[in-house]
């Protein structure tokens, strides 16, 4: 078997002043996955861009086929119980890098890997313009429903994991940046600058201290996700 490097560079971002005891978000947990070892892929906390510095840079210099990808792992105390308690989520991402229909994405995983929620990608959140080179993304409770409902969920499901996920690559086709919800702009292919993720209304903003490296099945998960998310984007461009 060709043994596989799980690239991580776990830095974990603090709730932002003023979140109440009980704060749906605690932190978040960038890394990456190279199978191939030839991908220059990163999830990582940057200085480079942030809304303010610092933010996440979530990279795959590679082709979309190529089972690589970045991600920010969202730590939050909802892991555990129904996806219903989810009832909002969203991002921050800069203008000039890359806010496509299947990167970068909210994943949401349930009932212990049986079901991978992959319809939430950064071009179907509501988008608006900060004015500041920065668009906010964000999903409603009614748009978190519908892709738990089509990915073969229920209200009731149990929500395991959630990051943000970024599989598409180098080859994505460009398009310029627009603030029409629904349609992609890629300027940067395979790039995006992420900051302020948003939980049910709590707010990840400033660094911390390093996290622990995940556990085997964590990992697991992560990549089964990356294949699963592969094909669904092979999926949508050929519809």
């Amino acid at each position: 078997m060709r043994q596989s490097t799980l690239t991580l560079c776990l830095i974990v971002l603090l709730v932002s002043a003023g979140s109440a005891f009980g704060q749906a978000i605690t932190a978040v947990e960038p890394g990456s996955y190279d199978d191939v070892n030839t991908c220059n892929d990163q999830g990582a906390f940057t200085n480079v861009a942030g809304n303010p510095p610092p933010g996440i840079i979530l990279q795959k210099g590679c082709t979309t086929a190529t089972f690589a990808y970045a991600y920010a792992d969202i730590i939050t105390p909802l892991e555990g119980g129904p996806v219903s308690a989810l009832t909002s989520a969203g991002f921050d991402v800069l203008n000039s890098s890359s806010c496509g229909s299947g990167s970068p994405r909210l994943n949401l995983v349930l009932n212990g890997g049986a079901i991978f929620v992959t319809g939430l990608g950064c071009a179907y959140g509501a988008r608006a313009d900060l004015g500041n080179g920065w668009s906010r993304i964000t999903f409603s409770a009614a748009d978190i429903a519908t892709a738990v409902l089509a990915a073969g969920g229920s209200p009731s499901s149990t929500l395991d994991d959630m990051y943000i996920l970024m599989d598409e690559g180098t080859d994505t086709p460009t398009s310029p940046y627009n603030t029409t919800q629904g349609t992609a702009f890629v300027v940067t292919p395979g790039t995006s600058f992420i900051d302020n993720i948003m939980i049910n209304g709590d707010v990840v903003g400033a660094p911390a201290a390093a996290a622990p490296v995940p556990t085997a099945s964590e990992a697991g998960l992560l990549a089964l996700a990356g294949l699963l998310g592969l094909a669904a984007i092979f999926v949508m461009r050929r519809g």
